[in-house]
């Protein structure tokens, strides 16, 4: 089926499952205080591997695959700038919203070898809203627009984007 042929599909809703992980690491950061340090050092830890495979690797494979596709495939100069901004926008995202992972990372881990650090929680908060923001842009601008330059270029599913979003909870998710 050409539907499954189109490498936008497999982002949309890929951002679901981190957005619950770190909606669950802003609540931790506002309770840590009132958990014993055992409870503590267990949930700080619960929260690296996740995270860091869920906003590193994902952006890089972004990065990769469908940033590169998508700007190799942009027939039309206004195609090219457009998704160009994009993509350049969405990759200053990441490295921001990486970077304030790091930080978080980084006491996380101290957390969890039994330092008494806690994670901000205004830090949590924000790489959540942050995230929230970015994980909206990229599947409200960047992934209609891919649909659009891949349908132009006979690569892409004929369907509408109402077709297509249906059809997501049958893919697999990349997280």
């Amino acid at each position: 089926m050409q539907v499954l042929s189109d490498p936008t599909l497999r982002y949309l809703g890929a951002h679901a499952d981190v957005l619950v992980i770190l909606t669950r690491l802003s609540l931790f950061a506002q309770t840590a205080p009132m958990l014993t340090p055992e409870q503590q050092r267990e949930n700080a830890l619960s929260f690296v591997e996740p995270l860091q495979a869920a906003i590193n690797e994902h952006h890089i494979d972004e990065e990769r695959a469908l940033f590169t596709r998508l700007a190799e495939l942009a027939r039309t100069p206004e195609e090219k700038e457009l998704i160009q901004s994009q993509i350049g926008q969405l990759t200053r995202e990441h490295r921001l919203i990486e970077s304030i992972w790091s930080d978080i990372r980084d006491t996380l881990v101290k957390l969890a070898e039994g330092s008494a650090d806690m994670p901000d929680r205004k830090q949590c908060a924000d790489l959540l809203t942050r995230y929230q923001k970015h994980a909206t842009d990229e599947e409200t601008v960047l992934l209609p627009l891919g649909q659009q330059i891949l349908s132009g270029s006979g690569q892409g599913a004929p369907a509408g984007p109402g077709d297509l979003r249906h059809r997501v909870n049958d893919l697999p998710r990349y997280i």
